[in-house]
């Protein structure tokens, strides 16, 4: 599931649990060009985070519902200080970044059955590969390849991109906000030793290195 995320300072940790949750999450931005951002990206659902700025948080999900009406909106916030507000402005749910994993899986499913989104992304393919959301692995030919936390999240970025380059600098940037500090050499050993996993189990990662322009899946 697509989503784009208004939020002053992101929390890495939250946005690590929604991606495990199967959420993609397509842009973290503040709220002043709002509007331009939910057109421009077309999310299925959009995340109001409420920390740091409450009201303009509130007076973003009321816009956003009266020129939206039929976008999903999940407000997001440390406390449920605002949970009364968020909800009477607007929002569809109101989420606690402290949820668990489970617990987003659960909000999001529940969410996209009321408002007729598909659940998505819990496997991604490439060819005969498939990328498991649920298990962090990657399978083919009956085959399970084991990842590592920042192996699967490298190759998620990648997957993600459904046959289009995916800059290292763009992977890099989205493994910073979940915590892992990574650079451009760490990038192509955790690549390297991903293929070398692959190969010994008899099979060939579905990832070419487009000179220039980034890494892309292929079928």
């Amino acid at each position: 599931m697509k989503a784009l995320l208004f939020s002053h300072d992101p929390d890495p940790r939250f946005l690590a649990r929604c991606q495990e949750a199967a959420l993609q999450v397509v842009e973290a931005t503040p709220a002043p060009d709002s509007m331009e951002k939910v057109l421009a990206t077309q999310p299925e659902l959009v995340v109001v985070d409420l920390d740091n700025d409450s009201t303009q948080g509130l007076a973003l999900i009321e816009q956003l519902r009266q020129q939206h009406q039929h976008t999903a909106l999940v407000a997001v916030a440390s406390s449920g200080c605002a949970l009364v507000s968020a909800l009477e402005n607007g929002a569809d749910v109101f989420i606690s970044k402290l949820s668990s994993c489970q617990e987003l899986v659960a909000q999001f499913k529940a969410l996209s059955r009321r408002c007729n989104i598909k659940w998505g992304h819990e496997s991604h393919q490439a060819g005969d590969y498939s990328l498991s959301v649920r298990s962090k692995s990657l399978y083919f030919a009956d085959q399970q390849v084991h990842l590592t936390p920042v192996e699967f999240q490298v190759l998620l970025c990648i997957f993600n991109g459904q046959g289009l380059a995916v800059t290292p600098e763009s992977i890099i940037s989205t493994l910073t906000q979940q915590g892992h500090q990574i650079s451009h050499n760490a990038l192509q050993v955790h690549l390297s030793y991903i293929r070398r996993k692959v190969r010994s189990q008899g099979g060939e990662l579905p990832v070419i290195n487009r000179r220039g322009l980034g890494y892309s899946t292929q079928s």
